[in-house]
């Protein structure tokens, strides 16, 4: 819970300092090619390789995200920890974050509170954004 607070408290300064950084200028996001536009060039900033995740676009509205099996760099050190049992992921929940600081109504698919690759052994979902 606590990690879940921090996240929530950087995500305006990730937004803003990313967005500065890629020379992003709009301060609101109205349509879902804004954020593809965002998100598409920010990714390279905040999803380096070492994460073994993947972010796209399938269709229209919807960003899907993934992680290669069994090699989620929060998983992992989290299980090392001892305490994956009692994981709720900050990863997903960070790109939330900053959706809700764009404003940006979302529906998650699977609506996540646990870490999925614990519970499932893979990680992967939908964000449909509502504009």
């Amino acid at each position: 819970m606590l990690n879940k607070s921090a996240i929530r408290g950087l995500a305006s300064f990730e937004i803003e300092r990313t967005k500065k950084v890629i020379g992003f200028e709009k301060d609101k996001l109205e349509s879902f090619d804004d954020f593809k536009a965002y998100f598409t060039m920010a990714k390279t900033l905040f999803i380096p390789p070492f994460m073994n995740a993947t972010m796209t676009f399938p269709r229209q509205n919807i960003l899907h995200w993934s992680f290669e099996p069994g090699k989620c760099f929060a998983y992992r050190g989290i299980k090392r920890l001892g305490v994956i049992d009692k994981y709720e992921c900050g990863v997903i929940f960070r790109i939330e974050c900053w959706l809700d600081y764009f404003g940006i109504k979302y529906i998650m698919h699977p609506k996540i509170d646990k870490c999925l690759m614990h519970i499932s052994g893979e990680c992967s979902g939908d964000i449909e954004m509502v504009f």
